[in-house]
């Protein structure tokens, strides 16, 4: 071996007893870097461990611990501080500890193995103590440092081996934080679940108490509450979310304004149900007066001078929560109300129907007295001769229950009486309610109800019903009971210069209009559908008839009625027996449409050869051959020429009106193929004239034989 040969070998033992030498002083280097393809192999029997029995985790991580408990199937803090879980979060630590497996099974500092230092394990990076509600033995578990490739050292028990596992328990324990699991909303009781809500805010104290299902101010403020917002304020609790988690018992709690917090909102719930396990338990129990539950909101300062989040807590008991988190401010405001704008707004708490009597008083004078008795309701005593209206009679007590003020007076003091009173006797209710109506302002009254102390301002428009109500107003509408199949004349005289009758007969079942071969026969019959059976709208009449009325005789050969309207008030007037009263718009309507033959123009429009258009802009003829339009010189609108004829060709009329001095602006001259000649005169404002007939024409009939007709 020459010199080059022995140098060379001495420099390679030299470079690999270095790297030997380099390796053995890594303490950070994995163990398990050299395994490749590791079978796994579960810690735990999985047969001996149910993850559903699960009672509790004890997690101790730098230097603190933290417990918590499964209550349910949900999950709550109960150590140091106590708060509620996202409940799938809090479940995953103590799941994936039970189904942990491993790679390794070693003994620390031997056969190459690292020891307990190396790895984190002499003080453990975290210990997670899982207790069981059966008899399952709690199960301990030490974490130490991760590998690479998803593996991380554990102890369990008191087990001294050393096991590489998967590292999802690191994941759990080591990356996250109790805020992490920590719930960011909030579910407060329902309205049905509680008894008192006590409120401190910018408006002072506010308590609510709830008696019979009924919520009303208790302390320095009186008078009902509505139910709806009490719901709205618990309302606001669900809707809270945690925008971030601040600190957990805070040693000032000005830091964060909680001392003094600008909203403190407790809700009293009635004491759990005693669960009682023998009769020990049961004795302790008679002993024991059992005490309301409480939730708490606590709302302190603003985050920052912006004040878009605010400081708050939330506790299961009184006072100021243990956990400070922040909340955007449109939670905070949910919370601030006055006493006013949680009032029960309603004139009475009487459900609709429940209602069984309302009389109406002036005074000692009775008004209007029903009552609702086996058959429905009817007049109370004296009886009038008619009946009553039912649909009219509830529609008045719902304006009664319906009305809601629109602000209050508390301890009212009135100097005149009541301008009236309203009693409702109700079924389930041992007394009547008693609305006494006072003289408010230009546009409200003010009511008080039974002997409470606040006064509710009303708008007058919302018991106009009331404080106009009589007798005859809620008499019964249907003044005679036909049906259009009992009817065999009709006469209608128009209100023009001529009073114009139509004269209407029934043959069976066809209906007949004299001196005309036709008639709008869905006109008709719309009409007399508005007039059988015959029914007012109200009978509350807005003045006399006018000049210009509709007088309609109709009937059978047993009874006729004689019936006047005045289109434009809806007054109308029976003959016999005499009756003022108001038509609907909709018999209005039907009364004034045209039941006369309205087709003025009966042709086809192959029959018409040539028109003739004169208007302020346009001298046009146009002809008409083998289905092609035609005109001297101009080049037509193809569209508008066919409108034109489409309309000319059975030319119907709104409405026959009386002779007029029709201006004559335009002109339509149409001729037939027989060489006929009609000629159209129109004015601006819709009407017409061919020969002695005057009409007024539809806006989109007008429209289309006035348009100009060249492109």
């Amino acid at each position: 071996m020459n010199f080059k040969t022995t140098l060379f070998l001495v420099v390679l033992l030299v470079i690999v007893g270095g790297f030997f030498l380099w390796e053995k002083e890594q303490p950070e280097t994995d163990y398990d870097q050299s395994q490749v393809d590791q079978t796994k192999q579960p810690l735990l029997n999985a047969d001996d461990f149910d993850k559903d029995k699960i009672k509790s985790l004890s997690i101790t991580k730098d230097g603190k611990t933290i417990t918590i408990e499964k209550q349910g199937t949900d999950w709550q803090q109960t150590s140091p501080v106590s708060f509620k879980l996202n409940s799938w979060s809090a479940n995953q630590p103590g799941t994936r500890a039970l189904e942990l497996t491993y790679t390794e099974k070693l003994t620390a500092g031997k056969s190459g193995a690292p020891t307990l230092e190396d790895v984190k394990l002499v003080e453990p990076l975290a210990v997670i103590t899982i207790e069981f509600d059966d008899d399952t033995p709690e199960q301990t578990f030490k974490l130490g440092r991760r590998g690479v490739g998803g593996r991380g050292y554990l102890m369990h028990n008191d087990d001294p081996t050393l096991y590489v596992v998967n590292d999802d328990l690191h994941k759990s324990i080591l990356d996250e934080d109790i805020n992490d699991w920590r719930s960011k909303s909030f579910k407060a009781p329902t309205e049905g679940q509680i008894n008192q809500v006590t409120k401190f805010d910018e408006h002072g104290k506010i308590q609510l108490v709830k008696s019979n299902g009924m919520w009303a101010f208790a302390g320095e403020h009186t008078g009902r509450v509505s139910r709806d917002e009490v719901t709205k304020l618990l309302g606001a609790i669900n809707t809270i979310f945690v925008a971030e988690f601040v600190a957990d018992q805070p040693a000032d709690l000005s830091v964060y304004g909680l001392d003094q917090p600008k909203v403190l909102m407790t809700l009293q719930l009635p004491p759990a149900d005693a669960k009682q396990t023998n009769e020990q338990d049961a004795q302790q129990s008679e002993a024991t007066t059992p005490k309301p539950r409480y939730q708490t909101i606590a709302i302190g300062d603003p985050v920052d001078l912006k004040k878009e989040r605010y400081f708050a807590t939330f506790a299961d008991g009184q006072g100021v929560g243990q956990v400070v988190f922040q909340i955007n401010k449109s939670d905070y405001e949910k919370f601030v109300k006055d006493a006013d704008s949680l009032r029960d707004p309603r004139l009475t708490p009487i459900v609709t129907s429940d209602i069984t009597k309302l009389l109406i008083a002036n005074g000692n004078d009775t008004v209007l007295q029903i009552n609702k008795g086996a058959t429905g309701w009817g007049y109370g005593d004296p009886k009038p001769g008619y009946g009553l209206d039912v649909e009219l009679a509830e529609e008045l007590i719902n304006s009664i229950t319906d009305a809601r003020a629109n602000g209050y007076m508390v301890d009212p003091k009135f100097i005149r009486p009541p301008l009236m009173s309203v009693t409702l006797g109700a079924t389930g209710h041992a007394s009547d309610d008693v609305l006494s109506v006072h003289a408010g302002g230009d546009d409200f009254v003010t009511v008080i109800r039974n002997n409470e102390t606040v006064g509710y301002n009303v708008p007058k428009a919302d018991l106009e019903q009331v404080m106009g109500a009589k007798v005859a107003l809620l008499r019964n509408r249907t003044i005679k009971d036909w049906k259009p199949a009992d009817l065999k004349v009709l006469d209608v005289i128009l209100p023009d210069v001529g009073q114009t009758m139509l004269h209407f007969t029934r043959d069976n079942a066809s209906w007949k209009l004299d001196g005309y071969d036709k008639h709008e026969s869905f006109a008709l019959t719309d009409l007399l559908d508005a007039l059988a059976p015959l029914k007012a709208e109200s009978w509350q009449v807005n003045g006399p008839l006018g000049d210009d009325v509709y007088t309609v005789t109709y009937g059978n050969d047993d009874q006729k009625l004689t019936l006047k309207v005045d289109p434009t008030s809806r007054v109308a007037q029976l003959i016999e027996p005499e009756l003022n009263f108001m038509v609907s718009q909709e018999l209005v309507d039907k009364l004034t449409a045209e039941l006369r033959p309205r087709t003025i123009v009966d042709l086809t429009r192959d029959a018409i050869k040539q028109v003739q258009v004169i208007t302020r802009d346009q001298d046009v003829t146009i002809n008409h051959a083998d289905g092609k339009f035609t005109a001297a010189g101009i080049e037509l609108d193809d569209e508008k020429v066919g409108m034109l004829f489409d309309t000319l060709a059975g030319l119907r009329v709104e409405k026959y009106i009386d002779s007029s001095k029709i201006t004559r602006p335009i002109s339509v001259i149409l001729t037939t193929t027989d060489d006929k000649t009609i000629n159209i005169q129109l004015s601006d404002d819709k009407s017409g004239q061919i020969g002695s007939t005057f009409f007024k024409l539809a806006n989109d009939d007008f429209d289309n034989l006035t348009a100009k007709m060249s492109k």
